[in-house]
Order: structure tokens, then C-alpha cells, then sequence
């Protein structure tokens, strides 16, 4: 059969080529492992120089849409990155630090910075909301073998500026004082957004690969024992944790990056329907949030001035440390008493340690307290995400989209080699 790629913009190398060529025969047959071995060496031995064409069905958080997209690696992050990390030792420095702390650290996980240049509206993946590709989870269909043997991370920063530029930093303005904006501000103005974000992702996969509430490369024994999102709050506070208190020296712009998206995100969309319970009884992120933000709260390290919230960032370490090693523990005491036979147990624990810091009802829900709500209602005014029409101004090749031509000249149409 025959290839139709002239007609597709960017497809100027052999790499590039076959990326588009593999989405017509995943269109064609459903197949979509090929291109997940194509798109996986080609991210692994940096082959996709400037931008390319790319096409597929993704399934994301249960819906299915297919995506039309231009994309372009950014190069110049990743080498600020490099350069970064040669600074500090390299990622053995960091993996050392883990180890002394959980006694283990996985492999280094690779992760890119990529920008959308142009999505079809209704695609599931270009749109404004979402921050990441994971191709080994979102093309349909793909094995477990497959998954681990073509891990695809790639970091839209497109997304993260615009969060950055439409949410984060006018709500660290808005709600902050001058002193805790001043410094979240210097933390992050030396360094490529694109690079943090892109170095946020590595050190959240590390995280996740560590100690006793690790989920990668498979979640625990005790996390059956238990619903799901509250597992899920546990290994999001134990990695977003582990970074402030194990990194704070070596990279602080982390600090400032994890602070405002877990203040300003996730959340929030929940509180927009429900001003009570917000999605904290649906969402593991949003009750990850709840708890950090109480917890922050109770120690002092957050707090309400007559100026506007203030965080005392030069407590930040010791008050993480702190909650790491209580899941640390908690997590540890879980597995126990899943060896021990003793799992029925799990549940009830689990829910008295978040109850002592999130506000729960007599029917085990819950609950954002009124200081949280002070809080949120003073950033409602706020976008809860970029919109389709802001994130315009990013997608510079949109132009350049003819699906409505390729959709009916390329369901047949595709390269077997």
C-alpha cells in the first residue's frame, strides 16, 4: 500500500518519516506498537531534531480521542539540564542521597522537555490540561513488556508555561506577601522553566521508585488493603517530600516549583463544584494537597499575616523531613502487617493518620477545612487551567493542520517497513 507522507509537514528524515508512516498503520490496524518502538529509540538516541509530525489514538484518565499534533523537543533545555546535573555531581549525587535515606534508588529515568506547536481541538492530548506524555501508558492496547521496555516521558512545557504564566505566579502575587513572592520568585529566575519542569519529572519518577510506598516499578502489597486515592496520597507526598528535604541545597528553584503547583493545582478544580469535600474523597492528588496544606499549616511553616500568606522557606527542609520519615514509617508498618497476616488492620490505619490531619465527617469523608477555604477563595479568580484560546499563541504551526484532508486520505493508507 501506498505512503501519503508528502502531504504531512516535518517529516524531513527517515525518523521522522516512519513515525508518521507507524500512526498510519496504527490508524489502519490498531496496532500501535510500533510506534511506540519507533518514538522510543528515537527520544532515547536524540533523533527528532526540530519539529515532526505525530498522530494516534491516545486513552487518557479513561477517554479515548485521536490527536494530530506538531511537536518539537527542546534541545536547548535538554543540554541546559545536562549541564545542570554535571554541576552537582550528576544524577549519582542525588541517587546517593535517596539511598541514605531509603536504603535504595532506582535507575535514572529519563524524561524530555517538548512543546506542542499545533493539536486538533478535539484530541485528548494537546489539550491545555495536559502537562505530560507517557506513550508507554496512553497509546492503547500496549502489554506490560512493552511498557517497560519503551518508556516515553515527554514534559509539555507548553503547558507548564502557561500554568506558570496564567496561574502560579499571579496567584503567588495575588496571595502571598512580598517577602515569600520575592523569594519564590529568585528561586526560580536563573533557570529555564522547561529544564525545572523537565528535572521535577526525573526526581518524581526517583520518588516513586523509593522505600517502602514506592509505585514504580509496581505498587505494594498494603495498597490493596486500602482505596486506591489514599495509596495514591501517600507515594505523591512521599516523592514530592523526598525532594525538598533531600534536594533543598542542590536544587532549590524544586522548592518553588513543587510549592506553587501543589497550592495551586489539582485541587482547586475540585473546591470550583464542591466547596466541602472538593474531589479530596475521588482525587489522590487533591487529598495529597489537603494534607500538605494543613500540615504546612499546623507547623507554622505556612501562615496568614495581615500582609497576605507567607511561607518560612527556610523551614521547608526540616518540616519535610519530618513528614517523610512518618510515611517512611507508616509505610514500613504497612508492609509489616501485610507479612503478618494482619492486612485487615490497613484501612483503619491508614484513615486515622490522614483523619489527624485532614478534616474528616461522621461518614468517613473528607473534608477542606475553613482555613483552606480562606485560602482557595482568594485564587478563584483565577483560571482552573490555561484555555484552548491562550494556549493559541503557543501553538505556532497551527495553521498548518489539515486534518480534515489527512483524515480521509490516510485511513488506508501506511508503510509496513
Amino acid at each position: 500500500m501506498r505512503t501519503l507522507l508528502y502531504q504531512y509537514p516535518f517529516v524531513n528524515s527517515t525518523t521522522k518519516q516512519a513515525i508518521a508512516s507507524y500512526g498510519d498503520y496504527g490508524r489502519t490496524t490498531g496496532d500501535w506498537k510500533p510506534l511506540l518502538h519507533q518514538m522510543s529509540q528515537a527520544l532515547n538516541q536524540d533523533l527528532l531534531h526540530g519539529p515532526f509530525f505525530f498522530h494516534a489514538e491516545m486513552l487518557i484518565k479513561k477517554k479515548r480521542a485521536y490527536n494530530w499534533c506538531i511537536v518539537e523537543i527542546d534541545y536547548d533545555s535538554i543540554h541546559w539540564l545536562e549541564k545542570f546535573l554535571a554541576s552537582i555531581g550528576g544524577y549519582p549525587r542525588i541517587a546517593e542521597r535517596y539511598r541514605e535515606f531509603f536504603g535504595v534508588c532506582p535507575a535514572f529515568s529519563r524524561h524530555l522537555p517538548a512543546r506542542i506547536l499545533a493539536a486538533n481541538h478535539n484530541g485528548n492530548a494537546g489539550q491545555p490540561s495536559q502537562i505530560a506524555w507517557f506513550l508507554d501508558q496512553f497509546l492503547p492496547d500496549i502489554g506490560p513488556q512493552d511498557n517497560m521496555q519503551n518508556v516515553c516521558g515527554l514534559e509539555l512545557i507548553s503547558s507548564w508555561e502557561a500554568r506558570f504564566s496564567e496561574i502560579y505566579m499571579p496567584g503567588l502575587h495575588n496571595i502571598f506577601d512580598i517577602e515569600t513572592t520575592d523569594k519564590i520568585t529568585d528561586l526560580l529566575a536563573d533557570f529555564p522553566l522547561s529544564a525545572v519542569a523537565t528535572f521535577a519529572a526525573i526526581i518524581h519518577d526517583t520518588g516513586h521508585g523509593s522505600g517502602p510506598n514506592a509505585c514504580l516499578p509496581a505498587v505494594p502489597a498494603y495498597a490493596r488493603k486500602m482505596p486506591m486515592r489514599w495509596y495514591g496520597a501517600i507515594g505523591e507526598l512521599t516523592t514530592v517530600l523526598a525532594a525538598l528535604a533531600l534536594l533543598f541545597d542542590i536544587a532549590p528553584f524544586l522548592t518553588a516549583f513543587i510549592l506553587l503547583f501543589r497550592l495551586f493545582d489539582y485541587i482547586r478544580a475540585g473546591f470550583a463544584t464542591d466547596r466541602r469535600q472538593a474531589w479530596l474523597n475521588q482525587d489522590y492528588d487533591s487529598l495529597a494537597g489537603a494534607f500538605l496544606f494543613q500540615r504546612l499549616l499546623k507547623s507554622g511553616t505556612l501562615s496568614r499575616t495581615n500582609k497576605g500568606y507567607h511561607i518560612e522557606l527556610d523551614g521547608i527542609r526540616e518540616f519535610s523531613y519530618q513528614i517523610l520519615a512518618e510515611l517512611h514509617r507508616l509505610g514500613t508498618s504497612l508492609a509489616e502487617l501485610t507479612r503478618t497476616e494482619q492486612a485487615s488492620q490497613i484501612k483503619r490505619i491508614t484513615g486515622e493518620y490522614f483523619a489527624q490531619h485532614v478534616e474528616r465527617d461522621q461518614q468517613g469523608h473528607f473534608l477542606i477545612s475553613d482555613e483552606h477555604r480562606a485560602f482557595l477563595d482568594k485564587g478563584m479568580h483565577l483560571p482552573l487551567k490555561p484555555s484552548w484560546k491562550n494556549m493559541q499563541k503557543y501553538y505556532k504551526f497551527q495553521h498548518l493542520l489539515q486534518i480534515d484532508k489527512w483524515q480521509s486520505n490516510h485511513p488506508l493508507s501506511y508503510n509496513r517497513a
